[in-house]
């Protein structure tokens, strides 16, 4: 048998981020080998999106008002395959009322692959946009994950298993037990339930994803899981428009945009 003389650890160092630990055998493996002191090599998990291709949303001077308030004027902005756009903004800032307003457009343009969203059915809707809402719980209906899955397979008219395949694929291996499939959706972590719904959404293939402050309520584990969920559905070519507070959600995007004053602007790096 051949003794190594290195030995190389994985380690967790803090938010998707693992450590290198690199040791010496045993003096009992390697006598002659001279004490070397522990090193680390800190590497990030999930990398960044690859470089867009095609453009498969345009939105003009999209406009939120309530009454004789108006909240947003004359937002616009584009978003290619595999694309990450990120809006920022203060609370309040109306960044959630956009992304309502982009699925549901009722002033401005909102084009997804050429057509205006407007002009669609909501069956064919579904096709082109998705919504993840920051109240994303609102979105599970079923008794059992399974069954969760299979409802969305069966709206989206997808093979058996499809977006059960998609919500396992999301987790870490260590979350994604047989049984979780037979829990209620409720009874999982506020970080399942939200790639729970993000699996859901993707059923019908959209062109564009949009999702609304994703790292509410999670901790630093759940909140890497999703931003490696939305990475991942970015890179298999989907848009990706996500409003946020949060600045590790803020990095994973190309580009990213201000709401403030009604007004939506490139971010400027401080």
């Amino acid at each position: 048998l051949t003794v190594a003389d290195l030995l190389l650890t994985l380690l967790p160092d803090g938010e998707d981020r693992l450590r290198v630990a690199v040791t010496t055998a045993s003096a009992h493996h390697s006598p002659s080998l001279p004490a070397l002191p522990t090193a680390s090599l800190t590497t990030p998990l999930s990398a960044a999106p690859q470089t867009p291709t095609r453009t498969v949303a345009v939105i003009r001077d999209a406009r939120v008002a309530y009454g004789a308030r108006t909240l947003v004027e004359g937002a616009s902005l584009t978003v290619t395959s595999g694309e990450i756009v990120a809006i920022t903004g203060d609370v309040g800032s109306g960044k959630t009322s956009l992304l309502q307003a982009i699925a549901l457009p009722r002033a401005g343009v909102v084009e997804v692959a050429g057509t205006d969203v407007a002009t669609l059915s909501a069956s064919k809707r579904v096709a082109a946009l998705a919504l993840v809402p920051d109240l994303s719980d609102d979105l599970l209906f079923a008794l059992t994950v399974e069954q969760e899955c299979a409802r969305a397979d069966r709206a989206a008219h997808a093979a058996r298993g499809t977006t059960l395949q998609r919500f396992v694929g999301f987790l870490s291996r260590s979350a994604a037990s047989p049984e979780l499939r037979q829990r209620h959706p409720r009874d999982l972590s506020v970080g399942q339930r939200r790639l729970l719904v993000l699996a859901v959404q993707l059923a019908h293939s959209p062109r564009l994803l949009l999702i609304d402050e994703p790292s509410r309520g999670l901790d630093a584990a759940s909140a890497g899981a999703v931003r490696r969920a939305l990475l991942t559905t970015a890179q298999a070519g989907t848009g990706v428009l996500l409003a946020t507070h949060d600045p590790a959600f803020a990095a994973i995007a190309h580009s990213r945009l201000n709401l403030s004053a009604g007004a939506l602007s490139p971010e400027v790096s401080a």
